[in-house]
């Protein structure tokens, strides 16, 4: 992997899920994020800036090309799950460092 983490086999503790096909995917490094509110859900759209920066340092929004990373699609259900999943994660990094 790019960034050096070592990819161990995914355990997902909620749901009794096989996740063994996950590791052939590829990974795409994000680290800009914008979410779009839709009738039907939420849209997360997730790229790459390189170098990365913060908005408040573009002189302006045409200053910084995103590359695209992947959009999810998703209902209001699935966002929050997703950032119950992402807030577990990181207490769970927080209290290995």
């Amino acid at each position: 992997m790019a960034n050096g983490d070592d990819v161990k086999q995914i355990q997902f503790k909620v749901m009794d899920l096989d996740w063994s096909e996950v590791q052939g995917a590829p990974i795409i490094p994000c680290n800009v994020f914008v979410a779009q509110g839709l009738h039907t859900g939420h849209l997360l759209n997730c790229g790459f800036t390189d170098p990365p920066i913060k908005m408040r340092d573009a002189q302006a929004a045409s200053d910084v090309k995103v590359r695209p990373g992947v959009r999810i699609s998703m209902t209001r259900e699935d966002a929050q799950m997703l950032l119950a999943v992402l807030q577990e994660n990181l207490n769970a990094t927080t209290e290995k460092q």
